[in-house]
């Protein structure tokens, strides 16, 4: 199923979406919510460093189910997201903004991705043009909510199962490589 929806009538611009445990730091925990615990994975840093100088908004969109499970509170996840931001910051990443799913997987919420309730939220804070714009995770949730946006999606890590019938426009191993494509693909534009 299609979602289809109006954005404000203001300019519009892109975005990059970016699931936040997997795909920008490790998650072996399976719930990271402690400062301890959140290491970004290898060259993310760096390719992000990179990206901010870029017209894309920078967006993270993460489930964050530990909350409705409470194995964590949302002061543990705002410290937490808190600190993040300000490492960003320290190291010159622009991340214009974090929304999060707290919901337990069994709410039926609009914004568990799959679900598109935290795209229409960025997409009604910032104006984005859904057609200019990406959504890069390692999870098949990720895919499967860019496919139903009409997203362009690129996919970090395993090969999505079979019995899904759907593809994100690329693969690749890690953020690095994914925001390459992305930068590259606007260099052939230019042209």
């Amino acid at each position: 199923m299609k979602v289809h929806f109006k954005t404000p009538q203001k300019t519009l611009v892109k975005a990059v979406f970016l699931d936040r445990d997997g795909t920008i730091n490790n998650n072996q925990t399976g719930y990271t919510y402690k400062i301890n615990d959140f290491v970004c994975l290898p060259g993310v840093i760096e390719s992000l460093v990179k990206f901010s100088k870029t017209s894309y908004k920078i967006i993270i969109l993460t489930n964050q189910s530990g909350i409705g499970r409470k194995y964590f509170s949302f002061s543990q996840f705002h410290k937490l997201n808190n600190w993040m931001l300000k490492e960003f910051k320290k190291n010159n990443v622009r991340i214009d903004k974090v929304f999060f799913c707290p919901h337990h997987p069994q709410n039926n919420c609009s914004c568990r991705k799959p679900k598109p309730g935290l795209i229409i939220q960025a997409v009604q804070t910032f104006g984005i043009s859904l057609e200019e714009s990406w959504l890069i995770g390692d999870d098949e949730r990720d895919i499967i909510l860019a496919k139903t946006v009409n997203l362009r999606s690129i996919k970090i890590g395993a090969k999505i199962s079979r019995k899904l019938k759907l593809e994100p426009n690329y693969y690749v191993k890690n953020l690095p490589e994914a925001l390459d494509i992305i930068t590259n693909q606007d260099r052939l534009s230019l042209l």
